[in-house]
């Protein structure tokens, strides 16, 4: 009726109505309502905008269910970068940038590398680590990997053109994938130049090392009593106040939420979906940290060298200025996974100017 009268008030009604059931499939009807009419023709209508936050609303509570089928999840978070996902920060065109949301990691030990259990089938250079591996300092790590719409936003500001096209194809609130080891360090000392005002003194923001990526993954042998998230415009300090820390129940768990995988878990091969999914899309995925999206979906990058454990950092494994055809660590699997890939303790190197592999990144804010 809109496009061929010109008439919103008739479409946007049926969407208020479908927002208004309780019905299976009701919601996505109701978006894909929506998403027909041009962001003009929304504007036009004094319910357009008020309808498009809603829904954008009852997407994102959607998400956060824990069992819905992971194709209803991929489906809907697709429609909600249609509709401007109001997500903090994830959508720096929605929402600004300093809502980027990280997870505060305390200092402490914690398990690094294969469980006995798993050595029998493990790659050897996981084993060597016979005591928990000691990071005497807390840092924070992004919440979620950086994503399409935070990667465009860097290449604006700095009128860089990306590696490979293909990182900045998909929808805003996927991760960003197909790029470059050097790109991701680009990317965060850009973010140094914008918020390292935020940050401690000696913090700085990075690309992990395996070890810290490992214990975002695991959690050390204490976590805290409730994940502590922070956006970035509130600043990033060395400790927030009121974090209480208990026993981690399964400081060696195969996997970042425990030892079992699902596909309520993680987009991987055995979900069937092919490609990326929005960020957060899996919530029973979350680490004990609140980290998500840590297995599963892209390969992320550390800033480690490839090199035997048992991990020392002052071994020269942590050296940036190594050649840039020196292997660099991937973790965490992808949407083309098989199970064995998302443990937390897989390593997989690869070129970091050259890969195979959907290849993204997540930042840390960590003493440099």
């Amino acid at each position: 009726l809109w496009q061929v009268f010109g008439d919103v008030d008739r479409p946007l009604g049926l969407a208020r109505s479908l927002l208004e059931r309780e019905q299976e499939g009701a919601l996505d009807q109701a978006v894909e309502v929506l998403t027909v009419l041009s962001p003009a023709a929304l504007e036009s209508s004094p319910q357009g905008e008020t309808l498009r936050r809603q829904a954008a609303g009852q997407l994102v509570e959607s998400l956060q269910q824990p069992h819905a089928p992971p194709r209803q999840r991929a489906k809907r978070g697709r429609l909600l970068a249609s509709l401007g996902d109001p997500r903090p920060g994830v959508d720096p065109a929605v929402t600004d940038l300093a809502g980027m949301t990280f997870c505060f990691v305390p200092a402490g030990p914690f398990w690094m590398g294969s469980r006995p259990e798993d050595q029998p089938t493990a790659n050897p250079d996981e084993i060597g680590h016979k005591e928990p591996v000691s990071l005497d300092y807390a840092f924070w790590i992004g919440r979620y990997p950086v994503t399409v719409g935070q990667w465009r936003a860097f290449l604006k500001a700095t009128g860089r053109s990306p590696s490979d096209a293909e990182s900045t194809a998909g929808p805003p609130n996927q991760p960003a994938a197909w790029v470059t080891w050097s790109e991701a360090l680009a990317f965060c000392e850009w973010l140094n130049q914008a918020f390292g005002d935020r940050l401690p003194p000696r913090y700085a923001f990075q690309v992990p090392s395996e070890a810290e990526w490992e214990k975002a993954a695991r959690g050390g042998l204490q976590v805290p009593a409730e994940p502590a998230l922070r956006a970035l415009a509130r600043g990033l300090p060395e400790a927030p106040p009121g974090v209480s820390l208990l026993e981690n129940p399964l400081p060696r768990r195969r996997y970042p939420w425990g030892d079992d995988l699902t596909p309520d878990h993680a987009n991987y091969a055995g979900t069937g979906l092919g490609g990326p999914t929005a960020v957060g899309a899996f919530p029973a995925g979350r680490s004990p940290l609140g980290v998500e999206d840590l297995a599963g979906n892209v390969w992320e990058w550390t800033r480690s060298l490839y090199r035997p454990y048992p991990y020392d950092p002052r071994d020269g494994r942590e050296n940036l200025q190594a050649r840039g055809d020196v292997r660099r660590v991937l973790r965490g699997g992808s949407f083309a996974s098989l199970p064995p890939d998302l443990r937390c303790a897989t390593r997989l190197p690869d070129n970091p100017a050259y890969w195979v592999r959907p290849c993204g990144f997540r930042v840390v804010a960590a003493p440099r």
